[in-house]
């Protein structure tokens, strides 16, 4: 009868875990989604081994899908598994739609950088391709966030 109650107890908390990060959960899902999509395909729409830049056209969009796509199994593996741990700890705090936000703001670092890197290419300084992929950038944001708001809610650590 014990065991019986202690099953009920830890499907409760995967359960409430699962409620909370919800968010993330779904982000997960459409890494594997996007994942499955550019490495089942014959043309690659998403994937970071189609150039961003290639010295004659932009592909814009790219810049924004590139967050959603993985290299390989490995990467979208290690991005989840950053994405889940730092949201189970900062979804309780911010919410759940605002870790969403907070992921895409992690958009901003690296964009400055392909801009950047755009110019050194058009004056054909750099190599003529520019590739970029992963969720790393959102988790970092994630991280950073954490860092500011631990020292003001430092006793809900506890």
């Amino acid at each position: 009868m014990e065991s019986k109650n202690k099953l009920k107890v830890i499907l409760n908390r995967i359960k409430k875990w699962c409620y909370q990060n919800i968010s993330c959960l779904c982000l997960v899902l459409l890494f594997v989604i996007v994942y499955i999509l550019i490495h089942n395909s014959d043309e690659i729409f998403l994937a970071t081994t189609v150039p961003l830049y290639t010295g004659e056209n932009v592909a814009f969009y790219r810049y924004f899908t590139a967050i959603l796509s993985h290299a390989n199994l490995f990467h979208l593996i290690a991005n989840s598994i950053g994405l889940l741990c730092i949201s189970s700890i900062l979804t309780p705090i911010v919410g759940r739609y605002k870790i969403i936000i907070l992921f895409f703001i992690g958009i901003i670092s690296p964009l400055s950088e392909v801009l950047t890197n755009i110019q050194y290419q058009y004056n054909r300084v750099s190599p003529n391709t520019t590739y970029r992929g992963g969720s790393s950038w959102g988790i970092f944001a994630l991280y950073g966030s954490f860092l500011i708001v631990y020292p003001i809610y430092r006793k809900s650590f506890k």
